[in-house]
């Protein structure tokens, strides 16, 4: 060996040492560098003309162990699912506070019942009576915020969703461009842990937002998949594409987050025809996610159906009875009936016009179960104007029922007979079109209509109604456009049965109530209707098909939303209703008054 041979197999021992301690340097440096893999050199002979010659880097590589890596990232998936989900679950324990809490829900209604019974021992106190209205309005108050900040909180989980969108796809940017930079090094023989490290930093961030798994390419390069295999990268780059609404209600349809490709050299974006919804199964995206479709609407939908029973079971005792004077008119809410609707009622009702002083002027008593098979809502009226004599005129229009008295000074009652109420949906007259009502909804509260299914379903030929079928994934699995025709409600409902339309998914029928009953099929359990568009109206009340039986995945929750104390009782609480009507007195005789066994005044 010549000296020459001598000096540079020595030098090529130092540069190799040299490079050996660079990346030891690097390994110290970065010993606290949350996600760093350490650098190892591998050395090897250098070799001319059969010869060694010393010593070279044959590569410097990052220590990594595959299974623990894919243990990473599986765990940064479920970290950032679960840490986001805690985030919002303490949001919304803090509005809707503990259990021992005096702004509590459940503290509201306990005052309610408070006043209530406080109000039995002098249902004539001024105090009293105002203490149960403001308690009935502070339970409706906080029932409508808790309503507006859950929204409020599926507006903010769907924003973040669309920042957590727009991070990842500067994630997959990053590594798409790392790639080939990192190939192209390694082609050359130079150093590309560097760009490694970057790479897999990368990596691991991405992987807290969205479930992945990594497969190398076999050039140095990774490809990016899902956990259930759609692909975010390869050779090419993906985006996602979502656009959160500006205001969500309990009914908002949120779109879908699309795969988009990217058009390598002149970057534009291409749809893939692939929905990502439905395809995580952890990262912060996916909770966000589940928040906003699932866990957040849960807890609306309790909240709908709390207010929902609280405001019925209130006012079917308000509606049986009546105010000391009693109200010179009575007009109920929007029922989407129409004149010519069949009455639908059993049992017996009694009206009566009564003077200040609570004497019955006149009155008149139907049996409903004895009308005629056909007699209708026009009917009726026209029997109450009848038995009224003048007295108090009963009017039925555009959806709404009237009824009033004639004389200034007096004022109308409707009161059920005892043994033989009237029910239809199972609701007394008074109670079913809502006359006396004490709490009152800018939502229908109520959707056991009474119809049956062979009765005309009354909307308007020509309008239309377009469904989507979505799981809790918010995946669409079917869709369908109603357009009405003439004939019944069992028309809509077979048409809506149909294998074409969204019978391979759903079952709809009218129980007994006249609600409509939308079944998932047993393969499609989560399944929920999507109202996206409804231009039908029934007549000319301005009702649509889904809002007169509640159809639609956000209907239950949007009762909550508009609970009120009807403005005449907040504003007046000698307007509840806490007397009796007795339906056996004649025209003459006191049946209503406070005190006395005719009428006694007595509490909700």
């Amino acid at each position: 060996m010549t000296l020459s041979n001598i000096i540079s197999s020595a030098y090529s021992g130092l540069s190799a040492s040299q490079a050996a301690l660079r990346s030891v340097t690097n390994n110290i440096a970065n010993v606290n560098t949350s996600g760093y893999s350490r650098e190892e050199v591998m050395f090897e002979a250098n070799a001319y003309g059969g010869q060694i010659a010393g010593v070279k880097i044959g590569q410097i590589r990052r220590v990594t162990d595959q299974f623990l890596e894919k243990a990473v990232y599986d765990a940064s998936g479920d970290s950032g699912r679960y840490s986001i989900m805690q985030q919002f679950h303490d949001r919304l324990q803090g509005l809707i506070g503990s259990s021992d809490s005096e702004s509590s829900i459940s503290a509201q209604l306990d005052s309610i019942f408070t006043a209530i019974s406080t109000l039995t021992n002098d249902a004539g106190d001024s105090v009293r009576r105002q203490g149960v209205v403001d308690s009935l309005s502070r339970f409706t108050e906080e029932v409508e915020y808790l309503s507006s900040q859950i929204q409020g909180l599926r507006a903010d989980a769907s924003n973040q969703a669309m920042e957590t969108v727009k991070t990842i796809n500067d994630l997959l940017s990053r590594i798409h461009d790392l790639n080939p930079r990192i190939v192209q090094t390694k082609v050359t023989n130079g150093n590309a842990s560097a760009l490694e490290e970057q790479r897999a930093q990368a990596i691991e961030e991405l992987s807290s937002l969205i479930d992945i798994r990594t497969v190398d390419a076999g050039d140095g390069s990774v490809e990016i998949v899902t956990a259930n295999g759609t692909t975010l990268l390869d050779k090419s780059l993906y985006q996602l594409d979502y656009q959160s609404p500006g205001v969500v209600a309990p009914e908002t349809n949120f779109p879908q987050i699309r795969i988009l490709s990217v058009h390598p050299g002149t970057g534009a974006l291409s749809d893939t025809g692939t929905v990502l919804d439905g395809k995580l199964s952890s990262g912060k995206l996916k909770g966000l996610l589940d928040l906003r479709d699932k866990e957040l609407p849960a807890v609306a939908a309790e909240l709908g159906e709390l207010a929902r029973a609280f405001a019925d079971e209130v006012n079917a005792v308000h509606n049986a009875s009546s105010a000391v004077p009693a109200p010179n008119a009575l007009t109920g809410r929007q029922t989407g009936l129409l004149g010519t609707d069949p009455h639908g009622f059993t049992g017996t009702s009694t009206f009566a016009v009564v003077d200040k002083d609570g004497r019955v002027v006149a009155k008149t008593s139907i049996n409903f179960s004895a009308l005629p098979a056909n007699a209708t809502i026009n009917d009726v009226v026209t029997l109450i104007n009848s038995g009224l004599g003048g007295a108090g005129t009963a009017s039925f229009t555009d959806g709404k029922l009237t009824i009033k008295a004639n004389a200034a000074g007096n004022g109308v009652v409707v009161a059920d007979d005892a043994a033989a109420p009237s029910s239809r949906g199972g609701r007394g007259f008074s109670h079913f079109f809502g006359l006396n009502d004490l709490i009152v909804s800018k939502q229908n509260t109520s959707f056991a209509t009474g119809v049956a299914g062979a009765n005309a379903h009354g909307f308007t030929p020509g309008g239309s109604m377009y469904l989507e079928v979505r799981d809790t994934s918010n995946r669409i699995i079917g869709s369908y456009t109603l357009t009405v025709g003439a004939g019944t409600f069992n028309d809509i409902i077979n048409e809506l049965n149909g294998p074409g339309a969204l019978g391979n998914y759903m079952t709809f029928s009218l129980d007994a109530q006249g609600q409509l009953v939308a079944t998932p099929k047993s393969s499609y359990a989560s399944a929920e209707i999507h109202v996206v568009s409804d231009s039908t109206q029934r007549g000319s009340t301005g009702v649509s098909l889904s809002s007169f039986f509640g159809l639609g995945h956000g209907a239950q929750a949007k009762i909550a939303g508009g609970l009120s104390v009807r403005s005449d009782i907040e504003s007046n609480p000698f307007n509840l209703a806490l007397a009796r009507f007795d339906t056996s007195a004649l025209v003459g005789e006191t049946a209503l008054g406070e005190g006395g066994p005719a009428g006694r005044q007595r509490p909700l």
